[in-house]
């Protein structure tokens, strides 16, 4: 089946949403379900490509996307320090995953937010830099 005008073939991920109800990711009119892809592509005004992003793991690819975006684009990191920085994950409840050294956990723990501690996604980023043309990459 695709979405007519998009050419998008919709997959079989119902699977993905969350049978109990009341839930971030529980089915119901209207909603979407979660979707764990999310590659990412960053492009200058100009839409020139600086920055692509893909991860593994599952449901914890976004969480581990928007980690490295913050941490590059937001905090200005590194490449390398960025992608090996660590990583929290949620779904859209207060039980947060975190990889060991995360920081703040005191204070969203304070928050009413629990821990558990895991991978929260295996990622690869490459970028190109604006000013050189230079390519760097870095995984984890």
């Amino acid at each position: 089946m695709t979405v007519d005008g998009l050419g998008l073939v919709l997959g079989h991920g119902v699977s993905r949403f969350d049978p109990r109800a009341d839930r971030p990711n529980s089915p119901g009119p209207g909603k979407r379900r979660l979707h764990n892809m999310c590659p990412t592509v960053v492009t200058t005004k100009a839409g020139g490509p600086v920055l692509a992003v893909g991860a593994t793991c599952g449901r914890r690819i976004v969480s581990a996307v928007a980690n490295i975006l913050a941490y590059r684009l937001g905090e200005g990191r590194a490449l390398e320090a960025a992608v090996k920085a660590p990583r929290v994950h949620t779904e859209g409840d207060l039980t947060l995953t975190a990889d060991a050294g995360y920081p703040g956990v005191d204070a969203l723990r304070a928050a009413g937010y629990t821990f558990t501690t895991g991978a929260v996604g295996s990622l690869n980023a490459t970028e190109r830099e604006a000013k050189t043309g230079n390519v760097n990459s870095a995984a984890r």
